[in-house]
């Protein structure tokens, strides 16, 4: 049963983007276009939201990664001095 556990998690997203995409899909293809471009289109427009959410945060979280690692030594020395303090 184990072994299934990946097979299982992969079939059960699979059907879950399938379920949330399926009403654009239909809706799209009620407007005249052919399955197989309603889904391309669903995809690409997911792809470039994606893309952009990407484009947008790792920008922002390098630079807090950065901060942080430039306030190292003395977020270090304050936890020393706390713990030491709590012995």
């Amino acid at each position: 049963m184990i072994r299934l556990l990946p097979v299982v998690l992969v079939l059960v997203t699979a059907l879950s983007i399938v379920g949330a995409l399926n009403p654009v899909v239909q809706w799209l293809e009620t407007r005249r276009l052919r399955r197989g471009l309603s889904i391309a289109i669903v995809f690409l427009t997911l792809l470039v939201i994606t893309l952009l959410v990407v484009t947008l945060t790792i920008p922002a979280f390098l630079a807090e990664v950065k901060s942080l690692i430039d306030q190292e030594p003395a977020l270090r020395a304050r936890l020393v001095s706390r713990l030491a303090a709590s012995l």
